[in-house]
């Protein structure tokens, strides 16, 4: 048999009613009747305005009946980061790192500031001692990381890409978070740097899955987790000098880019062909429709990931052993589960989920305090 299966039916997209038929249904559409062909048969075509995959049904890769991109092999071990890093980049890299040497972050002492420091987002004048503090963490996290490696100027090659570095700075609870990012300018269009994250459907998809999936026998729980620096966990597949802000280096160094630094165009693009592979190279399927959905088929489970935040919706095997991908893959914080037995509620991408015994139920809503803050801005907070 011969199935047309429309792109966004696992995840409740938009789609026309009469998505399946036969040839008379799409004369347009050439369909083939040779079950012998050994590789599956897949086109593209776009019909009223919808695109569809024609294929067979009994193709290993693709499952008409979920709408997921199956595995043909066997996915063992995850893949290393660095296998699709152009071969002339690598031997560049190695010349560069004969030169040079690690970088040691300096203490807080060190990173006092000789000027006052501004907040990125309220322009406020930040405290230097709390600055010097959230700059000596980010750069021991980037040290960790391997994000930076120390060379002399003299060493870049003409032609060699070089940006300025600096640090963004804003305070975040009662101390300063900073940043070391570097400053490149996008000058041209390009269609290799862009990284797209599942919308708000997907999520809330992950979620309704939880709810009707699970059952007084095996409930389901969901899980979040919040990624550390999250790009630089990424090689990165381009030569890029960075020149940092002064004191940071003497001034015939610069820092040679190891890990895809916040900053740089391909960062965002980066951390999610990095976090694609290892999440594969554990038996999750990426969706071939929204970016970063997955899902595993058994035990069955889905994950999103939104930037550096994932989440995850499975019984408590499945999400233990995602918990040890993520201390083990990647600097994570477990930031816990909801659902039965589990958290009442927890807070990702500014909203609440939250589990409701009584129900039995979850439910999804965004924070009440932007609705104090828009009265405030419209100036409705006055007794008249």
């Amino acid at each position: 048999p011969v199935t047309t299966v429309p792109l966004g039916t696992e995840l409740g997209l938009t789609v026309s009613p009469n998505v399946i038929g036969s040839q008379a249904d799409f004369p347009d559409v050439e369909m083939g009747d040779d079950e012998s062909d050994a590789a599956p048969r897949k086109r593209a075509k776009t019909i009223m305005g919808l695109e569809i995959c024609v294929l067979d049904a009994t193709d290993d890769v693709f499952d008409p009946l979920s709408g997921w991109q199956n595995p043909v092999e066997d996915p063992g071990k995850p893949l290393d980061g660095d296998d699709d890093v152009p071969l002339e980049v690598t031997r560049e890299l190695d010349r560069l790192k004969l030169l040079g040497r690690a970088y040691q972050a300096p203490s807080a002492n060190e990173l006092l500031p000789r000027r006052d420091v501004h907040s990125q987002k309220t322009d406020e004048v930040l405290d230097p001692v709390l600055v010097a503090e959230g700059r000596e963490r980010e750069l021991i996290t980037l040290c960790n990381q391997g994000a930076l490696f120390v060379i002399p100027k003299s060493a870049v090659k003409h032609g060699t890409k070089t940006v300025r570095g600096r640090f963004v700075d804003n305070m975040k609870d009662d101390r300063v978070k900073s940043r070391f990012v570097a400053a490149e300018v996008a000058r041209d269009v390009r269609y290799d740097v862009h990284a797209g994250t599942p919308p708000l459907k997907a999520l809330r998809t992950i979620i309704s899955l939880a709810a009707t999936r699970g059952g007084k026998r095996n409930p389901r729980s969901v899980a979040f987790y919040d990624i550390v620096a999250a790009f630089v966990h990424a090689s990165i597949d381009e030569v890029v000098a960075v020149y940092p802000s002064d004191g940071l280096l003497d001034r015939g160094e610069c820092f040679l880019l190891l890990k895809a630094l916040y900053g740089t165009r391909k960062a965002s693009k980066r951390w999610q062909q990095h976090y694609t592979r290892v999440l594969k190279g554990y038996g999750w399927v990426a969706s071939s429709v929204v970016p970063g959905i997955f899902h595993h088929r058994n035990p069955a489970g889905t994950c999103g990931c939104h930037g550096d935040d994932f989440m995850a919706e499975g019984e408590d095997d499945l999400l233990t052993r995602l918990d040890r991908i993520m201390s083990t893959e990647f600097e994570a914080k477990l930031l816990g589960r909801v659902g039965r037995g589990r958290l009442p509620e927890i807070k990702f991408l500014k909203r609440k989920l939250r589990w409701h015994e009584d129900e039995t139920s979850f439910s999804w809503s965004g924070g009440a305090h932007y609705v104090a803050e828009l009265a405030e801005l419209l100036g409705f907070t006055s007794d008249k």
